[in-house]
Order: structure tokens, then C-alpha cells, then sequence
């Protein structure tokens, strides 16, 4: 399965080298990585490292902004307005990537039915979330 950022987009295992051997679906990021074997190191692809470099200079611009903003000191609610759009468009970033990892990495793992690496993707999609997801009242 491909995800929104192509396949094996940025995944890889904590800790591992970013050595990686394809699996027979031709995934990028089947979630095992190997140090005994030769492989390309697998992150984005070129075309989605340039769909999120897009995005990410957006967010450097609305950032500069925020600086510009501050040093002529525009009215405090204008910036605010700008930081929140800053900070809307950086999480979009990350949302993209956690939409690639699971529609890649997790749902190989799912479908290796390998019961131990499914655990694996299970225990960090539960530690993702714990970490950055955030609870609006």
C-alpha cells in the first residue's frame, strides 16, 4: 500500500540503522531493519521530501513574519493570528507523516502477520500518540 507520501516514507525502527531490505511488495520500510545487510537508506522520496520542503518553507516564512511582526511592533493579536497559522501549517507537516507511516510501515507490519513486529507498530503508534497528540477541551 502507498501512503499519501509514497511508500516507506521516513519510517524506521528506533535505534536501527537506516539499512533496510525490501520486502516482496517492494514496500521501502517493511519495519525490520537488517545490519548484516546491504541496503539503501530509505527516508522520503525526492518528490515528497520536495512536497513537505514546500510546506516547511511556508512555515519558516509565517515564522520570519512573526519576527518581522514583532520587531515593528504590530498589534499583538495580528501576531498571534500568525503564530497560530504557523503552527497550524507545522502540524499539517506532521500529520502528512504520520498518515505515510501508518498507510506504509504499520499496514506492512499488519499485513507481514508477524505477530511480534505488529505488536511493535501497535506499541509505537500508542507512544506517537501519547506524545504529540493533543486533547482540545
Amino acid at each position: 500500500m502507498t501512503g499519501r507520501f509514497g511508500e516507506g516514507a521516513g519510517c524506521r525502527n528506533p535505534g536501527a540503522r537506516l539499512t533496510v531490505q525490501s520486502n516482496q511488495n517492494g514496500l521501502a520500510c517493511p519495519g525490520q531493519y537488517f545490519d548484516d545487510h546491504a541496503g539503501e537508506t530509505q527516508m522520503l522520496s525526492e518528490e515528497d521530501k520536495g512536497k513537505l520542503a514546500n510546506r516547511l518553507r511556508r512555515v519558516s516564512g509565517q515564522v520570519a513574519a512573526v519576527q518581522r511582526m514583532m520587531d515593528e511592533d504590530v498589534y499583538c493579536v495580528d501576531i498571534l493570528t500568525q503564530i497560530a497559522a504557523a503552527s497550524g501549517a507545522l502540524g499539517k507537516v506532521g500529520q502528512l507523516l504520520l498518515e505515510s507511516h501508518i498507510q506504509s510501515c504499520v499496514a506492512d507490519a499488519v499485513r507481514s502477520g508477524d505477530a511480534q513486529r505488529q505488536e511493535e507498530k501497535l506499541a509505537e503508534l500508542i507512544e506517537i500518540f501519547r506524545k504529540y497528540a493533543s486533547i482540545v477541551d
